[in-house]
Parts: structure tokens; sequence; C-alpha cells
């Protein structure tokens, strides 16, 4: 399909999401700026019920932020399509990071970084059938050989950096699955979530504390 594209601006929506009225408009207004290549807005998930979350682009301040998180909304990222021949169309090497790993490329090969917009483009639809929810896992292997192929684009002391805070944001993110566990009654695996808290920050005191609160079962 990408290489079919005859236009001057591309963005791609899946078939279960949705992009925001007036979102086409508002991107084509910002690319008579000759100097944007690559547009980036906040999104927001849906599910069936009519909840909704904000989902918001990360900071990108440093070059070892695009390694610690995918920092892009895909529905929400508009990009000139003369990316295309510059740095190739998307990987076909990761099924489920395609979208991550054509950010590392835009911005580490092509030197591009997005223009952050304060509006949302577009919308997540959640449902059991859909990629993030039914098989989330799947994203890991895909992001750590991604992340070692674009390693190169580091310094040493950036990967140090990296690897320090990468253990940190892995220890956060058991504490909170810990601390979810303990909430719906879930002592076994607030147990290992702590655990696996303390082993990628043995000197945090508040993995200690969820591991003390895990262990007792409240």
């Amino acid at each position: 399909g990408c290489e079919k594209v005859t236009g001057e601006i591309f963005a791609f929506v899946n078939s279960d999401d949705l992009l925001e009225p007036g979102a086409l408009h508002y991107t084509a207004r910002a690319f008579q700026n000759p100097q944007v290549n690559w547009i980036v807005g906040w999104a927001k998930y849906f599910d069936n019920s009519g909840d909704e979350w904000v989902y918001g682009p990360q900071k990108i301040d440093r070059a070892i932020d695009w390694f610690l998180h995918n920092p892009i909304p895909q529905i929400s990222s508009f990009w000139r399509t003369q990316a295309f021949a510059r740095v190739g169309l998307f990987t076909e090497k990761y099924l489920w990071s395609f979208d991550y790993e054509y950010w590392m490329r835009l911005h580490f090969v092509a030197g591009w970084t997005p223009v952050y917009v304060r509006r949302c483009l577009g919308d997540f639809r959640l449902h059991d059938q859909s990629k993030t929810v039914s098989k989330p896992g799947n994203y890991i292997p895909d992001n750590i050989a991604l992340h070692k192929e674009y390693g190169k684009y580091l310094t040493g002391a950036q990967r140090k950096r990296l690897a320090i805070e990468a253990k940190r944001l892995q220890a956060s993110r058991a504490r909170s699955a810990a601390w979810e566990a303990l909430k719906k009654k879930d002592v076994k695996s607030a147990r290992r979530y702590a655990m696996d808290s303390v082993k990628a920050a043995a000197l945090s005191k508040e993995s200690w504390r969820a591991v003390y609160s895990a262990v007792r079962g409240r």
C-alpha cells in the first residue's frame, strides 16, 4: 500500500481506529511550514463501554528516551512521504513493532524529530481481539530486537545511562503491577511482581515496601 502513495503527507489508520474530526485539515495546515517534516499530536483510547483514556506522546529530549518507551502514538503521527525515499518503507522484520521501528529510523537515520502539537488527532479502539489487548507480550521480543539494532546510535555513556534508567522503569512498572494485584486480592501475583521490582532495583525503598505489603497480603 505504501508503494502506491501519491500524496505529500502520510498517515495510516488501522481498521479498529479513528481519526478525530478535522485532523486532516489541521495537519495539512501545519505542513504548510516547509521546515516541518513530521507532526505528532496526542491520542486517546476508547472501548465499547464509552470510557476513554488520554494517550499522549512521550518526552524525546534525549536519545535514550526513544529506547525507554515507544514515544509516538501511531494514530496521531503524520509525516512527509519524502521519508520513503530517504529511509525506505515499513519493515516486515518486526510484525508487532514495525511502527516503533519506523519512528526510530526517521529519527536516527533521517535525522527527523517530530513537532508535537496540542491537539488530539486520533483514537485507538480497545477490544478483546485487538493486538494491544489480546497479545501485549508479543511486542516485547520485537522491542528488544529493535533496541539492539538501534543501540549503535548511542554513545557509550548514553548506553550506560539507558541501562540504569531502564532498570528503574522496569522496577516502577513491576511495583505498579504489584499494587494493582493487591487491590484485586491476588496475593500470589502481587508477590511475584514485588520480587521482580526488587530484582530490578534492590536498593529501592518503594520496591521493598511493595514486597512487605505483598508478603502480608495487604
